[in-house]
């Protein structure tokens, strides 16, 4: 914490802090409690115009946010899991935070190329999101993600189910299509099939 107040008082960006891995190794999860602590440490270190002083309690609206996005990203699936493994992607456990006092929502991708720790609002990323639905809309977790590219670059890698899945393919809404449509041309997003 010291080394990031002192980059704060030069102006300069504030590294990364705290742990990224528990003592055992693993990954911080998003939704656990030493997940929220540490991904709450840093949001107050990335915005401190709007938090003077740090507290060990969240910000009400900083906690709403959180929940938010993980109510809008189911748990993993059985797809999601197989898309993964099929391209050596890890699973993403940072959250795209948006800054304080947006109205914009955050998300959590399925994976992020590159894997990085950390998430910086208005940076471009490589997401990818794994969907199985039977009929998917322009809605939550997936819609976050489309307009953020859309708006920061990046590409959203998005994978949904072919004809040739037990289940059936993916149907997708028309709003949904068009977006997908628009941001294609624009190299914004890739539509992935599987199985192929």
């Amino acid at each position: 914490m010291r080394e990031a107040a002192g980059a704060l008082r030069a102006g300069q960006k504030v590294p990364l802090l705290g742990v990224r891995t528990l003592p055992d190794g693993s990954r911080l999860l998003p939704g656990t409690p030493a997940h929220k602590a540490q991904r709450w440490v840093d949001y107050q270190f990335r915005h401190p115009e709007k938090y003077r002083r740090f507290s060990f309690q969240p910000d009400p609206d900083w906690e709403r946010m959180y929940e938010t996005i993980l109510k809008n990203r189911p748990a993993g699936n059985a797809f999601e899991d197989a898309i993964l493994q099929l391209n050596k992607y890890e699973r993403n456990t940072a959250m795209m935070m948006p800054p304080p006092g947006s109205s914009v929502q955050g998300f959590i991708s399925d994976s992020v190329k590159g894997n990085p720790a950390e998430l910086v609002w208005g940076q471009p990323y490589h997401l990818i999101e794994a969907k199985a639905r039977q009929k998917l809309s322009l809605s939550g977790n997936l819609e976050a993600m489309l307009r953020y590219v859309d708006q920061y670059g990046g590409q959203v890698e998005l994978w949904v189910r072919s004809a040739k899945h037990p289940d059936g393919p993916t149907k997708m809404s028309g709003k949904l299509e068009t977006l997908l449509r628009e941001l294609a041309q624009e190299g914004k997003v890739k539509v992935m099939y599987y199985p192929p």
